[in-house]
């Protein structure tokens, strides 16, 4: 973010390369995808990154994503109103709306956007891999999704999280 309510990829990348890190004992350099300002347009208050696909949420509660498009993980749903955050998934997307509902788009063999009955009251939400996490106002953790690892189990007691973390095969609250 640029600025308050800007989004930019200028001082992250330069000329199309993400600035060369070191992982291990090599240089690592990839070629990335932008999106042009016009697409980003001003006030983005929400970014998530995965390995295809970046989804923003902007200030008037529109969402707008980008990137690798194998499995319609930027084709946001309509209507594209009152959303509030937004998770990047490996092949899939979620957005929680104002009215702390769900909605999943993208990739779904394994379920992952097949968001459980009683989608209400939730307070934020998660992308692994083939997998999705939502935690409720109450303190309680959904999982939906590829259960291959355990990365869906929540174990009891399933009570009092504060927040929830997702990754390929790995769920964390």
């Amino acid at each position: 973010v640029d600025r308050p309510g800007e989004a930019s990829p200028e001082g992250v990348v330069r000329g199309g390369r993400v600035r060369g890190r070191v992982v291990g004992r090599r240089s690592v350099r990839r070629r990335v995808a932008l999106a042009s300002r016009s697409t980003w347009g001003t006030g983005v208050v929400r970014i998530s990154c995965s390995r295809w696909c970046r989804d923003s949420v902007r200030n008037d509660g529109t969402l707008v994503a980008w990137g690798n498009n194998y499995s319609g993980q930027c084709n946001v749903p309509s209507p594209n109103t009152d959303f509030v955050a937004v998770a990047a998934g490996q092949y899939h997307s979620l957005a929680l709306k104002s009215d702390r509902s769900v909605v999943a788009w993208g990739n779904n063999f394994f379920g992952q956007c097949n968001v459980p009955s009683l989608n209400t009251d939730f307070v934020a939400v998660v992308a692994g891999q083939y997998h999705s996490l939502g935690l409720k106002n109450d303190g309680t953790v959904v999982a939906w999704g590829l259960h291959d690892g355990g990365q869906c189990d929540v174990r009891p007691p399933n009570a009092d999280f504060v927040a929830v973390a997702a990754g390929y095969r790995r769920s964390l609250g």
